[in-house]
């Protein structure tokens, strides 16, 4: 039967610390695989290795033992709910323009699109959708950061 390596924790093995570190303190639960040695799998030890790695399944689920390794898997669109931008009437549309203290000219420019388009929205003739919509939220909810980023940037003074 043809042999496989697999990894198998050493746990009386102590690492020497790195040069220029501190060596960290112990965890209040062991860290399992964290000094490993290869280790040869052959048909007399794999009984003894497979079990070895059920109690130490069994360790990490009970909490007595934590992982050697975690991996954060990243979020996909098919785990991540982001909810539709909300509606925004033209009496909603028209306060904000007023509470920011901008003309609609400033106001269309900050939210990204045209005067017109602007003015529409505050009539009631055309509603806010996609990322204008979303960026109407925003300003609704943050509106100091926005102006804070849509600022221009000052050129630094020349040295002299």
């Amino acid at each position: 039967m043809a042999s496989t390596t697999t990894t198998k924790r050493a746990a009386d093995v102590k690492r020497a610390p790195r040069a220029g570190r501190t060596p960290r303190r112990a965890a209040s639960a062991p860290v399992l695989g964290a000094a490993t040695e290869a280790v040869e799998v052959t048909g007399e030890n794999f009984e003894t290795l497979l079990l070895a790695s059920a109690e130490q399944a069994a360790a990490i689920g009970r909490g007595a033992a934590r992982p050697a390794r975690t991996y954060t898997l990243e979020r996909t669109e098919r785990d991540t709910v982001v909810p539709a931008p909300r509606a925004f009437t033209a009496q909603e549309v028209t306060a904000l323009r007023h509470r920011l203290r901008v003309s609609q000219g400033v106001f269309a420019r900050m939210v990204g699109v045209g005067v017109k388009l602007a003015q529409a929205w505050e009539a009631g003739t055309r509603v806010p959708n996609g990322p204008a919509a979303r960026m109407l939220e925003i300003l609704d909810a943050q509106p100091r950061a926005i102006i804070r980023l849509l600022q221009p940037k000052r050129a630094g003074r020349a040295a002299g």
